[in-house]
C-alpha cells in the first residue's frame, strides 16, 4: 500500500470516527452491533477522551496535582495520522465507573510507544484499585519494565508472562492482555508472550477505586506512564490470537494474514 493510500484511508477513517462520536449512544452501539466496553481511538476533544463503542464511556484527562499544565499532551498519532496523547508521568485518562467496565472475559488492548522502558509498575491502562496493591485488571510494566497483562481475584493477582522491556524502542506496538476463563495471556504485535498463566477465577471488581484508567493506576499510589498511547480499546471477551494478528495486520496493510510474528520483531519478544 502507499503512503498516499494509506494516509487517504486514515483520513477517511478519522471523519467516520468523527461523525459517529456524536451519534447518541444508543444508535452508536446499535450500528458497531459487537463486544466493544469502550474504543478511545484519542479523537482530539479538548478535556475529553471519547469513546465511540457505543457504551458511553467517555475519560476526561486528568493529572495528579492541581494545575492542567500537567495534563497528557496531543500529538499525532500511529504513523503522523490522527491523535495520540503523551503521558508525562504525572498525567492520565479518568472513565467513571460503569457495568459495561466489568466483564467477566476481558481483552484489553492499545498502541504504545517509548523511547525507553518507563521503569517498573507503570500504566497502559487499568480498571480499579485497592491500595497500592492491585486493579482489577491492567496492561503495565510489570516487575521488569517491559509489559505484562493481570487481572485480580481480590486476593491475588494473576499476571502474564512478560515481554522484554526491549519492546520500548521508540516505535508504535500494538499489546493486548487477555483472560478468557482459564488463563491470563499477553500478545505484543499479534504474537503471544510465553503460554499464558492458569486462573479459572474471577475478576474481583468491588475495589474501593472503580474507575478506569488510561496512562495510570491510581489507588493510594500513582503508577503512571512516560510515553505515548493510542487506539485502546476493551472487549468483553478474550479475543483470539488470529483476531488480534489479522485485526493488526488488517489495519497496516488492508492485507490478509495468517498469525505470527512481525519479520522485523527482533529480541524483544523473549518472555523476561
Amino acid at each position: 500500500m502507499s503512503a498516499k493510500t494509506l494516509i487517504s484511508r486514515f483520513l477517511v477513517s478519522a471523519s467516520v470516527v468523527a461523525a459517529l462520536a456524536a451519534i447518541p449512544s444508543s444508535a452508536s452501539a446499535a450500528v458497531f452491533n459487537s463486544p466493544l466496553d469502550g474504543y478511545w481511538p484519542m479523537i482530539k476533544s479538548a478535556q475529553k477522551v471519547i469513546d465511540i463503542s457505543g457504551a458511553g464511556n467517555n475519560g476526561v484527562i486528568g493529572h495528579t496535582t492541581q494545575s492542567d499544565r500537567w495534563d497528557p499532551n496531543w500529538v499525532p498519532g500511529l504513523f503522523g495520522i490522527g491523535n495520540a496523547l503523551r503521558f508525562d508521568g504525572n498525567d492520565y485518562v479518568e472513565v467513571p465507573d460503569t457495568g459495561s467496565l466489568s466483564p467477566k472475559r476481558v481483552t484489553l488492548e492499545a498502541w504504545a510507544r517509548a523511547d525507553k522502558s518507563p521503569g517498573q509498575y507503570k500504566y497502559i491502562a487499568s480498571k480499579g484499585g485497592r491500595t497500592c496493591r492491585s486493579g482489577s485488571f491492567g496492561l503495565y510494566s510489570s516487575i521488569n519494565g517491559g509489559a505484562a497483562f493481570y487481572v485480580y481475584d481480590g486476593t491475588r493477582w494473576h499476571r502474564s508472562p512478560m515481554v522484554s522491556p526491549k519492546v520500548w524502542d521508540g516505535q508504535w506496538h500494538h499489546f493486548a492482555g487477555t483472560y478468557d476463563g482459564k488463563k491470563v495471556r499477553l500478545y505484543v504485535d499479534g504474537s503471544e508472550i510465553g503460554t499464558g498463566t492458569t486462573f479459572t477465577g474471577e475478576i474481583d471488581y468491588d475495589l474501593p477505586n472503580r474507575l478506569f484508567y488510561i496512562g495510570a493506576y491510581r489507588g493510594s499510589c500513582d503508577l503512571t506512564m512516560e510515553g505515548d498511547i493510542d487506539e485502546v480499546r476493551l472487549w468483553d471477551r478474550a479475543l483470539s490470537v488470529d483476531t488480534i494478528w489479522n485485526t493488526i495486520r488488517g489495519f497496516l496493510t488492508q492485507e490478509p494474514a495468517a498469525p505470527g510474528l512481525p519479520e522485523d520483531a527482533g529480541d524483544w519478544t523473549t518472555v523476561g
